[in-house]
């Protein structure tokens, strides 16, 4: 009989302020995914004080040894001829349309091969007000 999948939740960031640059979620950083087949990401943000038409921007990234500056970006490689080949970043966004809302996004299930796991989240479109996130992960340990 296989082995049945176990699932660890761990919270990243909590109402975390965002910025309009890429900043690590603040509560853990860069988390330990050994032996983990896939990664859930839950999102919860919240748009500043009369703000509207904000973008939260997530990014992330793995890294087979954890050094701070050897962090790669998911992403895919396209090719549109012999000697070409495109990088392609990976960015989720959850857009808001008004204030006083906390937007739930869809849950993003990344599959992972990599020792480390690291999420930067960024705000965008803000006028005064930055907004605030939460991230949650699940991680799959089959």
């Amino acid at each position: 009989m296989p082995n049945k999948p176990t699932y660890m939740p761990i919270t990243l960031a909590s109402a975390q302020l965002l910025t309009a640059s890429y900043v690590t979620t603040s509560t853990v950083g860069a988390i330990d995914v050994r032996g983990v087949s896939q990664v859930t990401v839950y999102r919860e943000y919240a748009p500043g004080t009369g703000e509207t038409s904000n973008t939260l921007e997530i990014r992330v990234q793995t890294s087979v040894d954890g050094t701070p500056t050897n962090f790669h970006i998911e992403g895919s490689l396209t090719t549109t001829t012999p000697s070409a080949v495109t990088d392609n970043e990976f960015q989720y966004q959850s857009a808001s349309t008004s204030a006083g809302t906390t937007y739930l996004g869809v849950p993003i299930r990344i599959p992972i091969d990599a020792n480390h796991l690291r999420i930067q989240v960024k705000e965008t479109g803000v006028a005064t007000n930055f907004g605030t996130c939460t991230i949650r992960v699940v991680l799959r340990y089959i």
